[in-house]
């Protein structure tokens, strides 16, 4: 098992986004996370990235998680190298540039290395976010819709590429609204209201 959470629950003052949520993700599996706007879902998978503290509860995990942002939170004067880069090489990993070099072969895009982000397209954008969290080696990956802002083609190519990525032992946890999106990919489903 690669996380399990044990009754978590989140608030902010008398607002309760969750409430004694209890999970857990292994290899290769695709869980998706969906509820109406403002129920807590992009919230939910911050506290599982440490980026939000919980309220109660705790999340047994002893592996990396990534997280792939809805606005992809890339550096648009930066090329698509440096950005793949900058959180390895702060980190100090090593052979950072080899890493992103076989990850931008692994996506298609490496013609695109020495570009800079803000002229890409919206489907080359999301590729790069999601190579960026891969340069930290997570073991679960965690998508913040993916395909909000995508066309059907690159909406598409975001479906293969988490099949890939799931082929690869990812554990793969995912908020989307697109219904089409989360029934081509699990059938494991959390429900927020």
């Amino acid at each position: 098992m690669l996380l399990k959470a044990n009754n978590i629950t989140k608030k902010f003052g008398d607002n309760v986004l969750f409430e004694e949520l209890s999970f857990s993700i292994d290899e290769r599996e695709v869980i998706a996370i969906q509820g109406p706007s403002g129920v807590g879902k992009s919230t939910l998978i911050r506290c599982l990235c440490g980026l939000e503290k919980l309220t109660s509860g705790n999340i047994e995990c002893d592996q990396s998680i990534g997280l792939v942002f809805q606005d992809f939170q890339l550096f648009p004067h930066l090329t698509v190298l440096k950005n793949l880069t900058l959180a390895a090489n702060y980190h100090k990993l090593s052979n950072v540039d080899q890493r992103a070099n076989d990850l931008l072969e692994y996506f298609g895009l490496t013609n695109k290395a020495q570009q800079h982000i803000n002229i890409l397209s919206g489907g080359e954008k999301q590729r790069i976010a999601i190579a960026r969290a891969l340069m930290l080696d997570p073991k679960i990956l965690c998508f913040d819709e993916p395909t909000s802002a995508l066309d059907q083609i690159a909406a598409k190519q975001v479906i293969d590429v988490i099949r890939k990525l799931q082929n690869d032992k990812l554990g793969i946890i995912v908020v989307s609204h697109d219904q089409k999106f989360i029934k081509e990919l699990t059938n494991t489903i959390i429900n927020l209201k």
